[in-house]
């Protein structure tokens, strides 16, 4: 049995790994690395949301409808839907535990989830319209109504997935 103490390493000819400075071009090696991991896992998580829909259940004011129009667009009370009910549910109903660093961004228009089916773009097109979180930013949309809506998780490496999001009457 070799051990890797000090001595083995200078006896079989090796460096000691503990003791080499890492040079500029091993830590853009290493970086890129990372980068291609980051991309990785955003496309593991594209890959398994693809035909998922988050649904978060609210009580509905029945009063403030109108007879005609059905549930669509109905008003939630009381209370609302933020980033961070979103957070929690995708915790909860899709097993989902995002990191600190990682956002999450509600579009504020809702948009039927039969044109993000349509075509793989469609999708791509409403978030890159999406403004993009800054550092430190938390999305500021609160969903006052039922409807379906689009979710856009900001991933480490500025990667960025979509989620369906639909807001049904409890």
């Amino acid at each position: 049995a070799l051990y890797a103490t000090p001595f083995n390493f200078k006896r079989v000819g090796l460096n000691d790994p503990d003791l080499v400075a890492e040079t500029a071009e091993q830590r853009k090696l290493r970086e890129s690395q990372e980068s291609d991991e980051d991309l990785k896992a955003a496309d593991k998580l594209k890959y398994y949301l693809r035909n998922k829909t988050l649904k978060i259940w609210r009580n509905v004011d029945l009063n403030a409808l109108e007879g005609g129009k059905g549930l669509v667009g109905a008003p939630i009370h009381p209370g609302k839907v933020d980033h961070i009910n979103v957070r929690s549910k995708l915790s909860k109903q899709l097993k989902i535990d995002l990191e600190e660093h990682e956002k999450v961004q509600i579009h504020p228009e809702p948009i039927p989830h039969s044109t993000l089916e349509e075509s793989k773009e469609a999708m791509e097109n409403y978030l890159d319209k999406m403004k993009k979180l800054e550092e430190g930013e938390n999305c500021d949309v609160q969903l006052k109504t039922l409807g379906e809506y689009l979710v856009k998780i900001h991933l480490s490496g500025d990667y960025t997935v979509g989620l369906r999001l639909n807001v049904l009457k409890r």
